[in-house]
């Protein structure tokens, strides 16, 4: 794999894929301790040599990634750089036909955004409105302390490039993929970036508060005697009721905890939603962090201490999860961010599960999945989805936007909890699936979902470690049943280790991986991540993981175990942080301000709202000084905050951004409530980035589509359809398995299965948090 230009997101490419085997080389140079640099070897284009041993990597790489840092040594054309960009991929695979091409850029290359080139990744999150939705310490909106759009945008481009490879294992050809940063910001937005009938976002959003440290009550984080801050994750009743009696609320609050408004304490009325905070902060505040970490972990309560970076470095589970490794660096002994993603392969032979063979003729490749477009680079390719909310759902989303024909496999008695819940975010979660209801804790339903496996290409789940085992369908009983399957479960915390045995939550892991500390202030109160970015995140590395085995299934390989966790994914998105060097002082911590790393990269408040601006580039900061009509030489950091931030407030956002883009200072607006603008942005309709299925204009239900594009086929990205009613597949399914009307209508009979239109797709208002039960 070569890299020329990529930027950030490449870096994220080059770490996922030399993890897992490949050859890296990149333009330029990192610092010898970064986790992003690890397995690259890197090259000067501006040398005789490095140009020489470039065009040897043009010339045999499987893989370039182009982006609109492409070396000035490289660009055939003056133009804009995303177009330049995308015109050297454009004709590198006219020559070489069987390289797999991976372009990233700010916006897209088509619309209304697609020269702003220089876009760096707060100003794409102020745009996207990730920045208003997350909450601060202090008033305003927040820009993100690392690189959460960043990595996700590598995660898509990762998965697009290997879905190529893919591809090209069975036609010999290559293909070109595209991603940008919005579409990592718009692959987070999942929970909110839905419209349609029935749904309203703004109660939704009410109903969340906006406080630092939390969403809920029962899902924020709270100080301890001791002054260590100790984070809540219970997000359904079972888990609010252990939490209230461990902390004693049903004994000091009876009224409060068990009165009308407190409906389980999942969302309670906003009376009793202020008054259940000082409750909670009171009660914590009366152990110190180990008393109480002991107490929730004997009541079965979700929770997690909040660590920082260098603390997670001595974590037993990130040990166990070997999210922390050694390496050695000019003589120097470093401890830095391991594998987000592990491998197994079957360990021997084991007699499968055989399926109910009632009336059940042999199911072929023929019999088995719809017809998908050809072109698609995952054409063919068949997944059975046993999974619930965020992580599972997110990455077959992905694989089915890439072409695959994706099962969905939900209990009889509601469905996916995002459906029981009525999460607007079923919709763009599940769309282009079809969906199967089977009651799994019947033997006959065991039988049904055994014999599907024994017939799809890949099974990913996202549950406790052991509950797929209970069920029948572990890693090991379905790679002896069908050895060349791709299984894939998404945890909590990891399959093994301490933690292992937890239910877990997207806050926890993030708090766990220092995520929540680095993104608070200075004075050491964490933040929580309102979007729910570790959820997505690790719906995004099963999506990776599981191609990565496919490739290598392709080229040869077997079948294999994949795994991957929540506190996997959140350690990805503070791999930077994450590194100790023996007989060195710590690394500098990137600067806790609410606002931004520093007083030229920063969100600001104007007249009318706020402005994000990044004048870190060379030349930048005086052409910034001569717009606000001020001396930025010499200030300090806080100094310079002051007088910008001033001059800023004393004119509209509107009149800003005009003089700013005027005098070449990249800025951007701070987009709010984007639920309410995203269906008619200007940019995303001109990328046809916008989904509208179920209806006609004024029924169907809008979300995001097209996170990765392909040259080759523009359907690639755009989602198969609708979000499917609960079960209505299952006999469509059953009768691809080969099982007659007879026996799919005595399974019915019997609770085995649920037919038709048993729920239909979401449209309330409840929002919904990842947890494994």
């Amino acid at each position: 794999m070569l890299d020329l230009g990529a930027g950030d997101v490449g870096a994220v490419v080059r770490l996922l894929l030399a993890d897992a085997g490949a050859e890296a080389t990149a333009v330029g140079e990192t610092s010898s301790v970064s986790p992003w640099g690890r397995g690259s070897r890197f090259v000067d284009a501006a040398t005789a040599a490095g140009r020489a041993q470039l065009d040897r990597l043009l010339d045999q790489a499987d893989v370039v990634l182009v982006g609109p840092l492409l070396p000035h040594a490289l660009r055939g054309r003056p133009g804009p750089p995303p177009q330049v960009a995308r015109q050297f991929a454009d004709a590198l695979r006219v020559r070489r036909p069987d390289v797999v091409t991976g372009l990233v850029t700010a916006y897209g290359t088509e619309g209304p955004l697609a020269d702003r080139a220089a876009d760096s990744e707060l100003l794409v999150t102020a745009r996207a409105g990730l920045s208003a939705l997350q909450a601060g310490w202090h008033p305003g909106p927040s820009a993100f302390a690392g690189p959460v759009v960043g990595v996700n945008a590598g995660l898509l481009l990762a998965a697009g490039v290997l879905a190529a490879l893919v591809q090209r294992a069975r036609t010999g050809r290559g293909d070109g993929m595209e991603t940008s940063l919005l579409a990592g910001a718009l692959a987070t937005l999942t929970e909110c970036m839905v419209a349609g009938p029935g749904i309203d976002m703004d109660a939704r959003m009410q109903a969340l508060s906006r406080r630092a440290s939390g969403v809920e009550p029962f899902y924020s984080a709270y100080e301890c005697r001791d002054g260590r801050w100790i984070h809540l994750g219970a997000a359904y009743p079972a888990f609010i009721a252990r939490a209230a009696a461990a902390m004693g609320l049903d004994r000091a609050a009876p009224e409060l905890v068990n009165g009308p408004g407190f409906d389980g304490g999942r969302i309670p009325s906003l009376d009793v939603r202020d008054a259940l905070y000082p409750l909670i902060e009171a009660a914590i505040a009366t152990r110190t962090i180990a008393e109480w970490l002991a107490a929730f972990e004997a009541a079965d309560v979700p929770m997690a201490p909040v660590l920082s970076a260098a603390e997670f470095l001595d974590d037993p589970q990130a040990a166990a999860n070997g999210l922390t490794i050694t390496v050695d660096s000019a003589g120097r002994r470093i401890v830095q961010y391991g594998p987000a993603i592990r491998f197994r392969m079957r360990q021997g032979p084991r007699d499968g599960a055989e399926g109910d063979a009632r009336h059940r003729a042999p199911a072929t490749a023929e019999t088995i999945g719809r017809d998908v477009a050809p072109g698609l680079p995952l054409s063919g390719i068949r997944v059975l989805e046993v999974g619930q909310l965020i992580a599972a759902p997110l990455a077959t989303r992905v694989l089915a936007d890439l072409g695959a024909d994706v099962v969905k496999l939900e209990p009889v008695d509601g469905g996916d909890l995002a459906r029981r819940n009525a999460a607007p975010a079923f919709h763009p979660l599940n769309a282009g699936k079809r969906a199967i209801a089977v009651n799994l804790k019947d033997p006959r339903g065991r039988s049904v979902a055994v014999a599907l496996a024994g017939h799809v290409d890949v099974v990913i789940a996202n549950m406790r470690p052991g509950a797929m085992e209970r069920l029948g369908l572990g890693e090991a009983d379905l790679l002896a049943h069908n050895p060349r399957l791709v299984v894939c479960n998404s945890s909590a915390f990891g399959s093994t280790g301490p933690y292992a045995h937890r239910p877990g939550v997207d806050g926890l892991a993030a708090a766990i991986a220092g995520v929540q500390l680095a993104q608070g202030v200075a004075d050491g109160r964490p933040v929580q991540m309102t979007s729910a970015t570790t959820d997505h995140a690790t719906g995004l590395l099963g999506a990776v993981g599981i191609l990565i085995a496919l490739a290598g299934r392709e080229r040869g390989g077997p079948g294999r175990g994949v795994e991957t966790s929540l506190l996997d994914a959140a350690a990805l998105m503070n791999a930077a942080q994450l590194v100790r060097i023996d007989g060195a002082p710590p690394l500098a911590e990137p600067a806790r301000t609410q606002y931004g790393p520093s007083a030229v990269a920063r969100l600001y408040a104007t007249r009318d709202g706020w402005i994000a601006i990044d004048a870190t580039e060379s030349g930048n900061s005086g052409a910034l000084g001569r717009v606000i009509n001020a001396s930025l030489d010499g200030l300090d950091e806080g100094r310079m905050t002051t007088v910008i931030g001033t001059a800023f407030a004393g004119r509209g956002a509107e009149e800003w951004l005009t003089r700013l883009g005027d005098a070449g200072v990249p800025a951007a607006p701070v987009a709010d409530a984007p639920w309410r603008t995203f269906a008619s942005d200007p940019q995303l309709l001109a990328l046809d980035a916008l989904a509208r299925v179920g209806g006609d204009d004024g029924d169907a239900t809008v979300f995001t589509q097209r996170w990765i594009r392909s040259t080759s086929d523009p359907r690639t990205g755009a989602v198969g359809g609708r979000a499917p009613d609960l079960g209505e597949h299952t006999a469509d399914v059953l009768h691809e398995l080969g099982f007659d009307d007879s026996a799919i209508g005595d399974f019915a009979d019997g609770g085995v299965v649920l037919l038709g239109n048993g729920a239909a797709a979401p449209t309330s208002v409840q929002p919904q948090r990842e947890v494994r039960p």
